[in-house]
């Protein structure tokens, strides 16, 4: 987006979320110009887009794989939904006998697991519906498994094998089978690596919190070891793997590190997917910007030389790339960006 008035866009963002970028990408300057904090606001964003782009497919392929697995292994199972006329605080313990919906390739598979809590909560809230008594109600339709398993939030699917443990199913086998691609497929699943896979999905569903509630990417804390390591004094057990950042080239370190966690972590569930966006130019694009000379295209790129002409975009073609900056090509009343990657 080419800002045209720098100050009217930054004064529609609070101060403080001002004020943390003037602090941290320039210290010790008293008034940085507004058109850079503008454009390292636009660099967060753009670094943000991708991630939440690679996150997605990441929820979206976790959520399908762990469906299928789990509606192969509970589809002659005998299953019980929440009864009718329930209060919330009740679901657990008014169930009732219910019919298998679906085939062993998608089922209602949550119907046959002993869900409490949250869990529970947020299953009944896909099948039923609640009067103003606050009472709740099945639907007065067929709820199809696929219709509550795209409902379920990534906040489920983040903590699902904790709440398959919670409610006695040993899950261990059930993640060796689900990450068909990882070193640990078919294998016995230890302690150590049931809590480097909660690692790695707790990180994800940070990065999509923060993206979602629009927060800076780039603010990170200490990037964790994904093990267990006894020491004393410390009640989590979790080395430091990396300090937080403290200036802008560990910013981009640390966000390049947990970009190829997310795809090593893609790649696990489903190798082709991960090779595709791997193979992308989003890929390429984040690794781009996770640069000095990245950051740089955005603070050059909307210079009085931002819109070209194809003419003019033929005429100077290579020096444009080596540039590498974000320009637009207009030819009457066609448009196209040239985006740069490397």
């Amino acid at each position: 987006m080419q800002v045209l008035n720098s100050a009217a866009f930054l004064d529609c963002l609070s101060k403080p979320r001002v004020k943390s970028y003037s602090n941290f990408f320039y210290p010790g300057v008293m008034q940085p110009s507004e058109s850079d904090l503008v454009y390292m606001y636009q660099w967060n964003s753009e670094v943000s887009e991708i991630l939440w782009k690679l996150i997605s497919i990441i929820e979206i392929t976790m959520r399908n794989k762990v469906h299928k697995e789990l509606s192969r292994l509970y589809f002659s199972s005998p299953k019980e939904i929440v009864a009718n006329g329930v209060y919330q605080n009740n679901f657990a313990n008014s169930k009732v006998p219910t019919s298998t919906i679906g085939d062993a390739g998608s089922c209602n598979w949550y119907h046959a697991i002993n869900f409490s809590g949250e869990a529970l909560v947020n299953i009944t809230k896909r099948t039923h519906y609640k009067k103003p008594n606050n009472k709740y109600y099945t639907k007065p339709y067929v709820v199809t498994p696929d219709d509550v398993i795209s409902g379920l939030t990534f906040g489920f699917w983040r903590l699902i094998f904790k709440n398959l443990g919670s409610a006695g199913v040993s899950y261990q086998a059930i993640i060796s089978d689900i990450f068909v691609h990882s070193p640990f497929y078919k294998q016995t699943v230890t302690q150590s690596l049931d809590f480097k896979v909660d690692s790695r999905i707790s990180m994800i569903h940070s990065f999509r919190n923060r993206i979602s509630h629009h927060e800076p990417v780039w603010k990170l804390k200490d990037m964790k070891e994904e093990k267990i390591t006894p020491i004393l004094g410390n009640p989590n057990n979790v080395n430091v793997l990396k300090a937080k950042p403290s200036n802008k080239i560990e910013v981009f370190e640390h966000l390049t590190d947990y970009y190829k966690m997310m795809l090593e972590y893609l790649l696990w569930l489903d190798k082709d997917v991960a090779r595709s966006f791997k193979g992308s130019w989003w890929n390429d694009r984040f690794f781009y910007i996770c640069s000095d000379k990245g950051v740089n295209s955005f603070l050059y790129s909307y210079s009085a030389e931002y819109e070209l002409t194809k003419t003019h975009l033929k005429r100077n073609v290579n020096q444009i790339l080596k540039k590498g900056n974000m320009r637009m090509i207009t030819d009457k009343s066609r448009k196209a960006i040239i985006l740069p990657l490397k």
